[in-house]
């Protein structure tokens, strides 16, 4: 059985302020465990008697905590949305001015310093429903923060096309640019992590904010703007 690892989580993730040192420990040490096993297997084969093992803890403090091991889960999955909506947020204004380095470096150091929890994302064998809900988290902050679909319906009106197909066809380009950034940069994050993080992470981040910035170089979404003006003939027939 894998051993948990030394290395320091952050102390959200095991809802750590506010509580007395017993009980932070004991919280670290059932998530430390649970950050194991999903390093070796689906969550469906964890069971909560190998879990309070490698903890070292006994049933009853594991039922103090958390009702089962899914709803230790969540905590995991939540704690990991709320961070990425926090990178995202903090990063609103270089967003909206279509940069994206700024983000891009702290995604790759989190997932740098915090090699468990990246395991667990882009394992090949990892939980689609966990992935999915970060990804939504961060489609949904990136959105609000860059304000895409405002900034291409924008430039499409001041050319006089206005009206329900405009802003469908802004609406469907945003969503699939984002798919496609978003499968891009996510592809090569697992193809790093997976390998072993051999390259560095400044280099990381300077291949995937090249690749990125190459779907709108003038950071004013222009060449966006120019595909949803191409959907306008189809969304009209």
């Amino acid at each position: 059985m894998k051993e948990t690892s030394s290395r320091a989580l952050p102390e959200q993730l095991f809802d750590g302020t506010g509580l007395d040192r017993r009980t932070r420990r004991t919280r670290e040490a059932l998530m430390r465990a649970l950050i194991a096993l999903l390093q070796e297997k689906p969550l469906t084969a964890i069971t909560v008697t190998e879990l309070t093992t490698l903890a070292d803890a006994n049933r009853a403090t594991f039922y103090t905590h958390y009702q089962d091991i899914f709803d230790m889960y969540e905590h995991l999955q939540d704690y990991l949305c709320q961070t990425c909506r926090a990178m995202v947020d903090t990063r609103g204004e270089e967003l909206a001015h279509g940069q994206y380095r700024g983000l891009i470096g702290d995604i790759y150091h989190y997932l740098d310093e915090n090699e468990e929890i990246s395991n667990i994302v882009f394992s090949k064998d990892g939980d689609n429903s966990f992935f999915t809900a970060i990804l939504a988290v961060i489609r949904e902050a990136c959105m609000r923060n860059a304000d895409v679909f405002n900034t291409i319906s924008g430039q499409l009106k001041a050319r006089g096309l206005v009206g329900p197909d405009v802003e469908q066809a802004c609406q469907t380009v945003c969503n699939y640019q984002f798919d496609f950034i978003a499968g891009g940069a996510v592809s090569v994050l697992q193809g790093w992590i997976l390998g072993g993080r051999k390259e560095s992470v400044e280099l990381m981040i300077a291949v995937t904010n090249n690749s990125i910035k190459s779907l709108n170089p003038d950071g004013d979404y222009r060449k966006v703007a120019a595909v949803a003006e191409q959907l306008l003939p189809k969304q009209a027939e």
